[in-house]
């Protein structure tokens, strides 16, 4: 995690200290769906899970050389999860940092290719108990890493749209089955690890 942070704060030095024309600083927003999924397979077919629509806001850097660029930024992001019928919400701040490629089609329109770490850290809760007679206990870790893969279209040098993929690097929280769930796992060896991967539809506007 600390190497990441150096990453983050070379990236910023290097921006700030570019062409002003090559660093534009921008507003990024869009929606997310989540793929929630648990380790072990017995706990995943007695535990109900369903993914839910969020959402993320926040402010953008984005520098280019040429065909290659970084973007930098600072998300706040909620997304929702409903384990046994019962909603919970968590509520990150993201800071991604992505190596671009930029593809021209032309002096108005555009592309590029985008693929980088990113860091989560917790702003919400972390300990849910006692959700229901499935799910005893949900925890989530306080911060975590993961790798964003994705692409997108530019318009007029200011307007982006993109999708990504994000990809948790290890666990994202660990659940622990309730007494229904106990019962209907023949072997109950304690909470198993969960993964909270995201896709994602994003709008940028550079200024």
């Amino acid at each position: 995690m600390k190497r990441i942070l150096t990453i983050i704060a070379l990236a910023l030095a290097i921006a700030t200290g570019a062409s002003a024309q090559r660093l534009q600083l921008g507003a990024k927003g869009g929606v997310n769906l989540t793929n929630f999924s648990i380790d072990k397979d017995a706990y995943d077919k007695a535990i109900d899970s369903k993914n839910h629509a969020g959402f993320f806001v926040g402010p953008t850097l984005r520098y280019d050389v040429g065909m290659l660029g970084l973007d930098l930024a600072a998300l706040y992001n909620q997304q929702e999860i409903e384990l046994d019928g019962e909603d919970i919400t968590t509520k990150y701040i993201n800071i991604p940092l992505n190596l671009r490629v930029n593809i021209g089609l032309g002096e108005t329109l555009g592309a590029y290719l985008a693929a980088g770490p990113q860091i989560a850290f917790n702003i919400g809760d972390k300990d849910f108990k006692d959700i229901t007679n499935q799910v005893s206990e949900y925890t989530l870790r306080s911060s975590f890493l993961s790798i964003n893969f994705g692409g997108g279209i530019k318009l007029l040098k200011h307007l982006e749209a993109g999708i990504c993929y994000n990809i948790p690097i290890g666990r994202t929280g660990e659940i622990t089955p309730g007494d229904a769930a106990k019962a209907a796992i023949d072997d109950v060896t304690g909470s198993s690890d969960t993964k909270t991967g995201t896709w994602s539809i994003s709008a940028a506007l550079y200024f």
